[in-house]
């Protein structure tokens, strides 16, 4: 391989937990500058996690996940992070991987536009690797835990959560426009008398409800 990428996962030496994910052309040197206190160290997060280890005079382990191409090493290290997310290890990395490192990435760009030839970069960069049937069965079991695996029924927990997210909120006029812009037209289907019968109950229901909830 003429020239290659390292996707590599820095390890807590305590009990071998991944607590991140990275991209490198060089491991000694990358491990190097997670050492370094550095003033521009973006992922503070990662940063207080080396701090804590080198106060009790350890340092993280690195280990090489995948030996990659140059030019597929944005795919793989989005590949290794949510593969490894799915696993159920919590990780400190600001994004999903895949864009340049966070440690770069996010003091250079904060603010500014990509160009349609750094996007098409980008896309062209993350096709082409397809998922594993195990990789996809441990992303979908890792949704599911959380009731938002598609085809999954979300938990009661879930459904609470976003119906209390919902609640109080106001839609701007120019949602309410595209919603109604969209509705509009579109045929209504008949409804059965079933359907009409279980509206009216669950419309009766929230009704009394409501008197019970003011009148207590």
């Amino acid at each position: 391989m003429a020239e290659s990428a390292y996707i590599y996962a820095l390890h807590d030496p305590r009990n071998w937990a991944i607590r991140y994910v990275g991209k490198t052309n060089s491991l000694p040197g990358r491990l190097r500058g997670h050492m370094k206190p550095s003033r521009g160290y973006v992922n503070k997060g990662l940063r207080a996690f080396v701090a804590e280890l080198q106060s009790l005079g350890l340092k993280p382990r690195m280990t090489v996940l995948t030996q990659c191409s140059a030019e597929q090493w944005m795919n793989w290290e989005k590949f290794w992070i949510a593969t490894v997310k799915a696993a159920g290890e919590k990780l400190l990395n600001l994004c999903d991987g895949g864009a340049g490192g966070p440690t770069v990435r996010v003091a250079w760009n904060k603010g500014k536009k990509l160009s349609a030839e750094y996007r098409k970069k980008l896309s062209d960069a993350h096709k082409g690797v397809k998922l594993s049937p195990e990789h996809t069965a441990a992303a979908h079991a890792a949704l599911a835990a959380r009731g938002g695996a598609h085809n999954t029924p979300h938990t009661a927990e879930a459904k609470e959560k976003m119906r209390a997210a919902k609640l109080g909120k106001k839609q701007s006029p120019e949602h309410i426009a595209k919603v109604s812009a969209a509705l509009s037209g579109r045929k209504r289907p008949p409804f059965s008398a079933e359907w009409l019968a279980n509206l009216s109950a669950g419309q009766r229901k929230r009704w009394a409800n409501k008197v019970s909830t003011q009148n207590s």
